[in-house]
């Protein structure tokens, strides 16, 4: 029995990775007139293939002379880090509601991830259990092998997400006896969903309330609190745009296809309280994206969002015993995002 289930991991594996994407953007296909409505509405039964793959990049330079204790002290005056994640998904569509939600069923077959810290790297991959445990790894490779449930309204909003409990107590389970707690575990529920969503976030999109046609678009402007580094705010303006390039038919299906831009400008640059000023002298932020999306049930067929943020940052102190001392960071970072749906 241990060997067919492991032959059967291995099989499930090999044919997650040869997949192959149903969209190419480079080949185009041709372009339909029109207009449409965009509503999730696949039909019970249907099954969709992802693969959600994750790429950053990160450099740090920081200079200290304020802080002396804490995890200030691991921080190194250089740093470099790269990340690569891939996701293999499987969606199921368990139900429609009466109130044109759709329930369904959300399985992350197996999640492969490769760190390089500082030239120094490592590869980890859910289906290999000694992996699973490793601190670098544990809080996402919990997510391989489970299934979830996940309720969406007709525009991609998500609803509700449950059955996540095993990963939950997965995670308990490997703390120590005095973290082992009620209130750790309300807050590792909640820290589950919350990656759960912003996970399955990437591959169900909001979708416009209006119908689009070729060259019909939004745009909004709005403030938003932005949390620079850390637990550090900043109020910020965000400018967003998006607009649909065409309607687009590949092998028998037609598709509607956008792109989105984003930035944040920051609204205020200082930030005083009676033990630190904080300033940020410099910031940019951009989000590009291009999307696919099936007109005839809504779901995403493929998307590429490409992430690029930099800033400067000072934190100096207002007290009499550390006058003049600081601490300062450099940062660059650049993230891209791409969802497939597999063949």
């Amino acid at each position: 029995m241990k060997i067919t289930s492991v032959t059967f991991v291995v099989l499930m594996l090999s044919q997650s990775l040869s997949a192959q994407p149903l969209i190419n953007p480079s080949q185009s296909g041709k372009e339909v007139g029109g207009s449409c409505v965009l509503r999730l509405k696949p039909a019970v039964g249907d099954v969709f293939h992802y693969k959600l793959s994750f790429k950053r990049q990160v450099s740090i330079k920081n200079s200290d002379d304020l802080f002396r204790v804490g995890d200030w002290l691991t921080l190194k005056p250089n740093d470099k880090a790269s990340a690569s994640t891939n996701f293999f998904i499987t969606i199921t569509v368990r139900s429609r509601r009466i109130n044109d939600a759709t329930d369904f069923q959300l399985r992350i077959d197996s999640i492969h991830h490769t760190i390089d810290n500082n030239g120094v790297q490592n590869s980890f991959s859910s289906a290999r259990f000694e992996d699973r445990s490793n601190p670098l790894f544990s809080r996402i490779g919990v997510l391989g092998g489970y299934d979830f449930g996940g309720i969406y309204d007709s525009t991609g909003s998500d609803k509700d997400f449950y059955g996540y409990y095993n990963v939950v107590d997965e995670i308990y389970a490997g703390l120590e006896d005095s973290l082992q707690t009620d209130d750790e575990q309300s807050t590792l529920e909640d820290q589950v969903s919350a990656t759960l969503k912003n996970d399955f976030d990437n591959i169900f999109p909001f979708l416009p309330e209006d119908s689009v046609g070729k060259d019909s678009s939004f745009t909004t402007s709005y403030k938003e609190d932005d949390a620079v580094w850390g637990n550090l705010t900043f109020p910020m303006q965000k400018n967003f745009k998006q607009t649909v390039l065409r309607l687009e038919e590949k092998d028998s299906r037609v598709y509607a296809v956008f792109s989105e831009e984003a930035s944040l400008s920051p609204v205020e640059r200082v930030l005083d309280d009676t033990v630190y000023r904080t300033t940020l002298p410099t910031f940019t932020y951009e989000n590009k994206d291009v999307r696919y999306l099936d007109i005839r049930t809504g779901m995403l067929a493929y998307s590429r969002r490409t992430e690029e943020k930099s800033f400067s940052m000072k934190i100096e102190s207002k007290s009499i015993d550390k006058e003049g001392k600081s601490f300062a960071t450099v940062q660059r970072s650049k993230q891209e995002t791409v969802v497939e749906l597999l063949r």
